[in-house]
């Protein structure tokens, strides 16, 4: 057989969402090796271009520049996201791939993914999206209901759908029972995983709880919780090391409610915020509650380095934690019993590396093991055409 070509797109800029870089970054590495030509097409804001050149992972890459637009608007995001979208499947449609992957969050990615194509499409859910939308005002709501109708019919029109997620898989099989139906964890990079393995811990002092949170500074992650819990209490030491669209709130926050012991680090390369690993106590990490059905991917990053984890939320990240030592949980948006949990921790001065979690992430959550299940789809599909 000849080469095989396999086009994947996303609407999200690579590399500079970490978070949808490392998930494809896998895909790359896995699909290449097993002999595929691999082209993904991403969007990428015009004026930051020429700084993601040359640092794509080694494939071929198709930038669609998309203007600057407000991302807290719900329309205005919107309109740009389904413009984006025709956009990038148009493109994809021009290379003639053998298998197209559409990776979403995006709800309008997946609409245009319904249309029908000369080769099989295979649809990779990060995020259910759909359901993370408010159900309010009404005319959100409605939004909601429209969109996500939207969505399962999209799905219906693919040919395989994986999934970041057992929670997403079983979700979706009530809805869609008779599709193929194929799940592919995140988890954490082969090389980034034995990079975090080589930190050696740095203890702290006894009556001093140092807490860490590394990753994206989001509206979804709500750091105002943890700053309000900890603000005014010199033995609760917390660093925030990332950036993103609620860094500024965030700021606001530490200096509206003086919390002199909260440092804001903001972005650093990867290999420089895990450093802060070595000088972590406790890893912390929270999604609202109408992010249920997702997973934070930073969750398997603080397990493979033995952390002690506490975490606001609920779902499927705590039916994930369960199999994990060390792991405390806090309903979402609480900063009265975030505080307490994080004052009994300070208290009970444990804070040992969770080995057989470091072992549970080897086994069952290197990227590149569960990247090697799609391929084999992949191939399969490309054999039948």
């Amino acid at each position: 057989m000849g080469v095989k070509h396999v086009a994947i797109v996303t609407s999200y800029p690579i590399p500079a969402e970490a978070v949808v870089y490392n998930r494809l970054s896998a895909f790359v590495r896995v699909l290449s090796q097993h002999g595929w030509t691999v082209t993904v097409l991403s969007a990428v804001p015009e004026n930051e271009h020429k700084k993601f050149q040359g640092k794509a992972p080694d494939c071929n890459l198709v930038y669609v520049p998309v203007g600057d637009y407000d991302r807290r608007n719900f329309l205005v995001r919107g309109i740009n996201e389904l413009k984006l979208s025709r956009r990038l499947l148009r493109r994809a449609a021009e290379l003639q791939p053998d298998v197209l992957v559409i990776t979403i969050p995006s709800i309008f990615l997946l609409q245009f993914a319904a249309q029908r194509f000369t080769f099989p499409v295979v649809v990779d859910i990060r995020d259910l999206v759909w359901d993370y939308l408010p159900w309010s005002p009404w005319w959100k709501g409605m939004v909601r209901r429209l969109l996500r109708a939207g969505a399962i019919w999209a799905l219906s029109r693919s040919d395989v759908i994986s999934f970041a997620n057992p929670h997403q898989l079983d979700h979706i099989k009530t809805v869609l029972p008779s599709m193929e139906l194929l799940l592919v964890s995140n988890g954490i990079g082969r090389e980034q995983f034995g990079y975090i393995r080589t930190l050696a811990p740095e203890p702290s002092q006894d009556k001093v709880l140092r807490i860490t949170y590394l990753g994206n500074v989001g509206l979804a992650q709500n750091l105002v919780t943890l700053i309000e819990a900890v603000a005014g209490i010199d033995s609760l030491q917390v660093n925030v090391v990332g950036a993103g669209t609620d860094l500024p709130r965030i700021r606001e926050a530490v200096e509206h409610f003086g919390a002199t012991n909260v440092r804001l680090h903001g972005s650093m390369p990867w290999e420089d915020a895990v450093r802060w690993y070595a000088r972590t106590d406790v890893a912390y990490a929270q999604l609202a509650s109408n992010f249920a059905s997702a997973i934070p991917s930073k969750l398997y990053e603080y397990l493979a380095a033995g952390l002690p984890v506490i975490y606001g939320g609920t779902g499927a990240a705590v039916a994930a934690l369960s199999a994990f030592k060390g792991v405390t949980v806090v309903p979402p948006d609480s900063p009265q019993e975030l505080r307490q949990a994080l004052l009994d921790m300070l208290a009970a001065g444990n804070r040992d590396r969770q080995d057989a979690n470091i072992e549970l992430i080897a086994r069952n959550y290197i990227r590149e093991d569960q990247v090697d299940s799609i391929e084999r789809v992949l191939s399969r599909l490309n054999e039948a055409t």
